[in-house]
């Protein structure tokens, strides 16, 4: 009967098993650490510096949202006594307008925050930055490559960073004729299109090169980013996948690239900091590195962690432009999915076109007679292209 007793004794274990199951929480997880993290370069020249200014959160948190540090008091101090406040501009971002900087001078970047507590960071140099030679791309049958190339015939950069600002033009499937205002439907003005947009987005990735193991001070298409030509679709009718060309690349595409001299230890901080938050997850990953080694420092109390380097150089920029049609013959097949007009007689415009979120008109429809018979409308994603997030302000740049 032993076999008997063993077995209820198993039995019993594997009910009890899942009860000894609980969760875990490291204390890096568990705990409410809302450190503070300072990011940004300040440029010395005429183009504006902006230092933003944020809280740390927890792995758990669920808000996803950035939070700014908002009433802090933000300055860039010089050695030789010189203070250039920085203006709060609301949610954590503070600005400084045409720095003027002595590059035989060091600066230090001085905050306060509305807990009273006092930040310092350490001596920084003012950072001279070649001129960008050059931002280049290629593309093969599905992806879009952008490269950077820069040299100092003096040698003394060595250590780059660069940031890139993307900006678009796309339009809505159809075009509205028509815009119902205050009860009433009338012709849309010329100022009123809502058929030509543009979108602009900012780099999240960290950006660093260096020539400092060659002879030369010299970056050779120093890779930016790879984005693909086309997206694809998956209609729910239809068992084919569809492919469409990208809405970055249907018209017309810009990048803007900035770029900046930095330090070594500037260098090493970011290439460390990518390292742990972007080169991470694979088999042959490097160990994350804990230790960031920022160059700013909390003086309320010294043990206080405080995330991000500050430094400071002229700024270099470069903008290219990129047409559809060097990427792709003819028109790319854009498949409508999801877009149908929809005729609303008469009787019905009172219902249904108050509801703008839902629908927008796109102009009046006749019958084979000429006899008005009601309004042609679409999904307000079809006919208004602000509703993809752009705005039909055309950039003072643009070429067309």
């Amino acid at each position: 009967m032993r076999i008997g007793r063993d077995f209820l004794r198993l039995s019993a274990l594997v009910v009890l098993l899942p009860a000894c199951r609980q969760p875990y929480f490291p204390k890096v997880v568990a705990g409410n650490l809302g450190y503070l993290v300072v990011d940004g370069i300040i440029a010395s020249g005429q183009e504006s510096t902006i230092i933003t200014l944020s809280r740390t959160q927890n792995l758990t948190d669920t808000l996803t949202a950035f939070t700014g540090e908002t009433g802090a008091l933000v300055s860039i101090l010089g050695q030789n006594g010189e203070v250039f406040p920085m203006a709060d501009q609301g949610n954590g971002r503070y600005l400084a307008l045409e720095l003027n900087l002595n590059f035989s001078e060091l600066y230090q970047l001085g905050i306060t925050t509305t807990n009273g507590k006092a930040y310092l960071s350490e001596p920084f140099p003012v950072r001279q930055t070649p001129p960008i030679d050059s931002v280049s791309w290629t593309y093969d049958s599905s992806l879009v490559h952008v490269f950077v190339n820069t040299h100092d015939p003096a040698n003394n950069s060595r250590f780059y960073r660069w940031e890139y600002t993307e900006t678009w033009q796309y339009q809505s499937t159809y075009f509205s004729q028509l815009i119902y205002q205050n009860g009433t439907l009338r012709k849309r003005t010329d100022s009123e299109q809502i058929y030509n947009c543009w979108t602009t987005t900012n780099s999240t990735s960290i950006l660093v090169g260096t020539s400092e193991n060659l002879s030369r001070d010299l970056i050779y298409n120093q890779p930016l980013f790879v984005d693909s030509l086309f997206v694809y679709y998956y209609p729910v009718d239809h068992s084919l996948i569809l492919p469409a060309m990208s809405q970055k690349f249907v018209m017309e595409y810009s990048v803007l690239v900035s770029q900046y001299a930095i330090t070594d230890s500037a260098y090493a901080y970011w290439q460390n900091l990518k390292m742990n938050t972007e080169e991470l997850g694979s088999l042959f990953s490097p160990q994350p590195n804990s230790q960031l080694g920022g160059n700013i420092h909390c003086l309320t109390n010294p043990n206080e962690p405080v995330i991000g380097f500050i430094s400071a150089s002229t700024l270099q920029q470069n903008r290219i432009f990129i047409n559809h049609y060097q990427l792709r013959r003819g028109t790319a097949p854009e498949p409508e999915i999801g877009c149908f007009e929809q005729l609303f007689p008469p009787d019905s415009l009172s219902y249904y076109l108050p509801y703008q979120a839902l629908y927008s008109p796109i102009d009046s429809a006749f019958n084979v007679a000429g006899v008005f018979i009601g309004i042609d409308a679409g999904p307000t994603y079809c006919v208004d292209c602000r509703a993809d997030g752009g705005t039909t302000i055309k950039p003072g740049y643009w070429p067309n």
